[in-house]
C-alpha cells in the first residue's frame, strides 16, 4: 500500500498514512493521480532505513515530489535482549499461573466440605495430590514452555448415599 504525508507550512502535518477517501470536499480523493495530490499538499512517502531492530532517530526530508523519512537504527544491546527475554519469561509464567489458578478454581467444587466429608480416603488422596501438583507447578518446572499440567481426577469412587424412603403419615 502506498503511503502519503500531508504537508502544511513545509512540515509533515499528517502521515505517513493511506490517503483519505474524502479530503477538502473532494470525494474519491484516494483515487487522484500524484500530480493532483501534490497540489493538495499530499506527497508520496518513502522510508530509508538500515532496518535494524532499534530506532535511534527519524527525520523527514520534504522534496517537491515526495517525502523521505530517514530512519537511523541500531542493533539491540545485550542488556535490552536480556530485559526482553526476562519480560517474555515473566509473561509466560503469568499465563501458566492463570491456567493453574483456573484449574484450581474448577476443582474447588469437588473438595467443598460437604463433598469432602463424603469421599473415601482414596478419593481424598487423589484430589489432594492433583491440587498439590497444580500449586507446585512453578516450583516443579524451570521453563514455562515445558510445563505439563496434571490431569484432573475424572472418576470419584465415593459411594452415593441413598436416601431412605420416608414413611407415609396417615392423616
Amino acid at each position: 500500500m502506498k503511503l502519503y504525508c500531508h504537508i502544511q507550512e513545509n512540515a509533515v502535518y499528517e502521515g505517513p498514512r493511506a490517503l483519505p477517501e474524502t479530503f477538502a470536499n473532494v470525494s474519491n480523493f484516494n483515487c487522484l493521480d500524484d500530480k493532483t495530490l501534490i497540489s493538495y499538499g499530499w506527497l508520496p512517502y518513502e522510508k530509508v532505513s538500515e532496518n535494524k531492530e532499534v530506532v535511534v532517530s527519524s527525520t523527514f526530508e520534504i522534496l517537491n515530489d515526495k517525502v523521505i523519512e530517514h530512519v537511523s537504527t541500531r542493533d539491540k544491546l545485550e542488556v535490552e535482549i536480556k530485559q526482553e527475554d526476562a519480560s517474555k519469561l515473566a509473561q509466560e509464567w503469568a499465563l501458566v499461573r492463570l491456567k493453574r489458578d483456573t484449574l484450581l478454581s474448577e476443582s474447588d467444587k469437588n473438595v467443598v466440605s460437604d463433598k469432602w466429608e463424603q469421599m473415601n480416603l482414596d478419593d481424598k488422596q487423589v484430589w489432594s495430590d492433583y491440587r498439590k501438583a497444580l500449586r507446585d507447578l512453578p516450583q516443579t518446572f524451570s521453563n514455562p514452555s515445558e510445563v505439563v499440567f496434571p490431569d484432573a481426577p475424572n472418576k470419584v469412587t465415593t459411594p452415593v448415599v441413598e436416601e431412605q424412603p420416608k414413611e407415609a403419615t396417615v392423616v
